[in-house]
């Protein structure tokens, strides 16, 4: 896994370590919450709120930043946001909701191999720390190689 220090631009508050979260992956290939079945290349995000973790990824061709990913995470959930510069970066109206960084992931279907790195202009590097519990306690990507 190519991970490197979180940075973002905005608040930097973490998720206390003795707080178990609950985790929840959103494909955007099809609005699911499982892995897609083939290899895949995309971008991705990852989302908190007080007791709640996203990974939220979505196919390269559609969502060429990783405000996209946002702004479809927000559709999706109903909750308000407003664009800072549009396509580059989206505000979440929701002072619970935090995003921690982005970045790509390439999955190798035949090894079963995911690999996370890059980071997003807009929201900074991915929080290694919070990807880690996500990769721990996710039914979909338990038993995959990071």
């Amino acid at each position: 896994m190519a991970i490197s220090l979180f940075s973002t631009r905005g608040r930097r508050g973490r998720l206390p370590p003795t707080i178990s979260v609950n985790c929840h992956l959103l494909n955007l290939f099809d609005e699911s919450s499982t892995l897609p079945s083939s290899d895949f290349n995309c971008k991705f995000i990852l989302i908190t709120n007080s007791d709640t973790l996203w990974l939220v990824f979505g196919p390269l061709s559609t969502y060429r930043y990783h405000a996209q990913l946002v702004q479809r995470f927000c559709v999706i959930n109903d909750i308000g946001y407003s664009w800072v510069k549009k396509h580059d970066l989206l505000e979440i109206l929701d002072d619970d909701i935090e995003i921690k960084g982005g970045g790509v992931i390439n999955f190798d279907d035949k090894k079963q191999i995911l690999e996370f790195n890059g980071y997003s202009t807009a929201y900074g590097k991915y929080d290694r720390s919070l990807l880690k519990e996500f990769i721990e306690n996710s039914t979909p990507i338990k038993g995959l190689k990071v």
